[in-house]
């Protein structure tokens, strides 16, 4: 075989690779894209209340730091390592003791749109308590860091 015919079959064989390649390619980034979509848990909702929890895995876990900015009050449950946690039950009272939410069995990750105002969170995480008073702006993001053994 000559240099010129070695030419011709690799050029042969790019346009080939090239034409069922690229389809393939847009397959992998449209299906990519939309499993980025789905990773966002639904928000629910509960009176003037709206919320996500989740966290699970890696893209569930960017899906939802991404849409954090649309929340005022993040809570992230986590062991003393640092390992996030999941199955904590919340309870967030507004002053005077009036119940705003109640969330069971929540995330690693927990992300509210709360009216601003002073808040009590209660958590109960295996028998663990945890109670925090806290201020909730209307913009920005007030964090809490729920650490359990």
């Amino acid at each position: 075989m000559t240099e010129e015919e070695a030419r011709m079959i690799r050029g042969r064989l790019l346009n080939r690779l090239g034409s069922s390649v690229l389809p393939a390619f847009a397959l992998v980034a449209c299906l990519v894209s939309a499993r980025a979509e789905t990773a966002l848990p639904e928000p629910v909702h509960q009176g003037d209340v709206t919320y996500i929890s989740g966290g699970f895995g890696v893209d569930e876990q960017q899906a939802m730091k991404a849409a954090a900015k649309d929340y005022n009050l993040a809570i992230t449950n986590a062991d003393k390592t640092g390992n996030y946690t999941a199955s904590v039950d919340l309870v967030i009272t507004a002053k005077g003791g009036r119940e705003v939410l109640r969330a069971q069995d929540v995330g690693p990750l927990f992300y509210a749109k709360l009216p601003a105002g002073a808040y009590r969170v209660e958590a109960l995480h295996e028998g663990e308590r945890r109670a925090h008073d806290i201020a909730v702006a209307a913009r920005g993001t007030t964090n809490l860091h729920l650490t359990w053994p």
